[in-house]
């Protein structure tokens, strides 16, 4: 054999060496299949289906004139009946959750919290629960709750009312803010002990009332409990705050505020809707 037919197979050999390298090399990279029963390949997961759901929330500032207990739960219910107005035109479908400001139900009453305080059963339930069952949409109730007729214990609460008006679960704030003046918080509120998630027909749901922004534990804990959503109803707006707890822990949040902005951010941190205008509502779809 000549030195240049040498040369040919020589290289020829390399070739196939290096081509039986590369595939044994592709094939030890791959995953092991996943065998199910009877030994089965088992399929690739799917990725989840979409899950979009309306989100609606409110600005509104109670300032002023206490106007009563019907009459104040007659106006949310009228935003919450205009939340699902919108999103029927912005999508052709309600609204899935109705977010109102912190004490949407007593604000702008005088008084300690023994004083301005309802309990859940009469004007609150039947006509903010209506108005979940006319937009069958979850409804958030904020208010200082009397938890008992005779007003031994008050919380401010979140209440959240299911697509069918029932009670679904209770938020009591954790963080009350205290006073100068005295050591009651918040006027004689009891503050809550845990960090509830709830699950509703679309996802996880959680809620933080207002001064909550300042303390970490209770967005920390919601996350380690799966929340997907995080309402947050408060009488001092926030941008920071929110985006980086959306970003942090991976959820939604939306706020609902008396003043300045009601905002919602996706778990990125971006600012993905938001209203500015006195007296105004927010709608927008998202996909957990």
């Amino acid at each position: 054999m000549g030195r240049s037919a040498a040369n040919r197979t020589r290289g020829g050999l390399l070739s196939l060496l290096v081509i039986l390298l590369l595939t044994s090399g592709c094939t030890a990279l791959q995953p092991p299949a996943q065998s199910g029963e009877g030994g089965k390949e088992k399929p690739m997961a799917q990725e989840a289906p979409p899950r979009k759901i309306v989100v609606g929330s409110l600005m509104y500032a109670m300032y002023g004139n206490w106007p009563g207990l019907e009459s104040r739960c007659r106006t949310l219910a009228g935003f919450i009946d205009e939340m699902g107005r919108k999103a029927r035109e912005k999508y052709g479908a309600g609204v899935d959750i109705a977010a109102l400001p912190e004490v949407a139900v007593n604000g702008g009453m005088r008084g300690n919290a023994k004083e301005v305080s309802f309990t859940l059963e009469g004007s609150v339930l039947d006509i903010l629960g209506d108005a979940a069952r006319r937009n069958s949409t979850y409804v958030v109730v904020p208010m200082f709750l009397a938890e008992d007729a005779e007003k031994t214990k008050v919380s401010n609460v979140c209440v959240l009312l299911d697509r069918q008006g029932r009670p679904a679960g209770t938020y009591r704030k954790v963080h009350a803010v205290g006073s100068r003046e005295s050591c009651d918080l918040e006027g004689g509120v009891l503050p809550g002990k845990e960090f509830p998630v709830f699950q509703t027909d679309f996802g996880k749901v959680g809620f933080q009332i207002c001064y909550d922004i300042e303390f970490d534990d209770g967005w920390r804990t919601l996350a380690k409990k799966g929340a997907e959503l995080v309402v947050w109803p408060t009488q001092s707006p926030q941008i920071i705050g929110p985006q980086s707890y959306a970003k942090r822990y991976r959820y939604y949040i939306v706020s609902s505020t008396w003043r300045n902005n009601a905002s919602l951010f996706d778990p990125m941190g971006a600012v993905i809707a938001r209203t500015t205008a006195p007296s105004s509502v927010l709608v927008e779809q998202i996909d957990l």
